[in-house]
């Protein structure tokens, strides 16, 4: 009986290292060959493949330019040579691919040097913090504009199962407060209106950072590979675990405010979801909820986490797992992976019109 469990823990285990990207793809930056490197715009970039992306964006000459970064709260601005995070943040702030909109996910007040800060804070004159919750105030999402910014909406988004009674949440949430990461399991809801630069339109932009449950299945299995396989499992089919109750509640939230088909008004949701888009031609259960009735922003498919010099997470497979989605008649002219220095995670910059 062993044997066997450990052959199905073998068997999912190799699902999740290929959990990175439908079958019929490769990573866009595979298939970019060029002979000389394209300008990087003075970024300390973490792949060759770094200018072929921003090229990209710069062929979008009209919309809104939004970038998102989880930064992992400023580590690697620590742990680095030259403090990746502030040289490039403060180099493509600069340049001409400078976003309109810049979101910073796990942000902490340390995280960039008073320096850059000041600098962001000239450039972006419409600023909005967000915590994760009360009981995690000092981390959360940093929200930098150039354009005027309404950031009232904002509420309670919790990861036990929607609609359970109170007895039954309680209990759901007593079995998950053992995990040391439990306390940053709820979040908040965010919705921000931003107006188009060249248009006028109001756009909404939703940035979100999902609960990340997997740590505590390996953590509790008595055998690796069977931690493995449960984080296989629930990250490709799984549906009762707080990743999967949160995004139900996203999904509640939105047909609330955007209609049953999110058509109601042009919205962009974009984040860390903490889930991949499938594999094997099969897109993962977490990741068909998300999407529902929304485009996705991405053309192509390309790691955002973790990022080479990220060298904690040495030999996790490469995932995309930050994401940009657009709803009722907004639509995405440009989306890309930066491989640049400066956290775990690459940013995702996205322009819409």
């Amino acid at each position: 009986m062993r044997a066997t469990l450990l052959v199905r823990a073998l068997i999912l285990t190799l699902a999740l290292s290929a959990a990175t990207t439908p079958a019929h793809a490769k990573p866009s930056w595979r298939r970019a060959r060029t002979r000389q490197p394209l300008p990087t715009h003075g970024l300390l970039a973490d792949s060759n493949h770094a200018g072929k992306a921003l090229a990209r964006i710069g062929r979008a000459s009209r919309g809104l330019r939004v970038m998102w970064w989880n930064i992992q709260y400023g580590a690697q601005n620590d742990a680095a040579k030259g403090r990746p995070l502030d040289h490039n943040l403060r180099a493509l702030t600069r340049s001409a691919l400078s976003p309109d909109v810049v979101l910073l996910g796990e942000f902490e007040s340390h995280a960039i040097s008073p320096a850059v800060r000041a600098e962001l804070d000239k450039r972006y004159p419409y600023r909005h913090y967000v915590a994760l919750n009360d009981a995690v105030s000092q981390r959360g999402i940093q929200v930098f504009s150039k354009h005027p910014l309404d950031a009232k909406h904002q509420e309670r988004w919790d990861y036990v199962p929607a609609g359970a009674d109170a007895k039954t949440a309680e209990a759901y949430r007593a079995d998950w407060r053992s995990f040391r990461g439990e306390k940053g399991f709820p979040r908040r809801y965010i919705r921000l209106t931003v107006k188009h630069p060249q248009t006028g339109k109001a756009i909404d932009i939703l940035p979100i950072h999902t609960a990340q449950p997997w740590d505590r299945y390996t953590e509790q299995a008595s055998v690796k590979a069977l931690g493995k396989a449960r984080v296989a499992y629930e990250l490709l089919a799984g549906g009762n675990n707080p990743l999967m109750h949160q995004l139900r509640r996203l999904r509640g939230k939105l047909e609330r405010d955007y209609g049953k088909d999110l058509d109601r008004k042009p919205m962009l949701m974009l984040g860390d979801f903490n889930l991949p888009r499938g594999r094997f031609g099969i897109r993962s259960r977490a990741y068909r909820l998300t999407r529902r009735n929304l485009s996705d922003a991405f053309t192509h498919w390309a790691p955002s986490w973790p990022a080479s010099t990220a060298g904690e997470y040495k030999g996790y497979p490469k995932l995309k797992i930050d994401h940009a989605f657009t709803g009722g008649d907004l639509s995405a002219r440009a989306a890309e992976v930066l491989p640049i220095k400066g956290s775990d995670h690459y940013p995702i910059y996205v322009v819409v019109e």
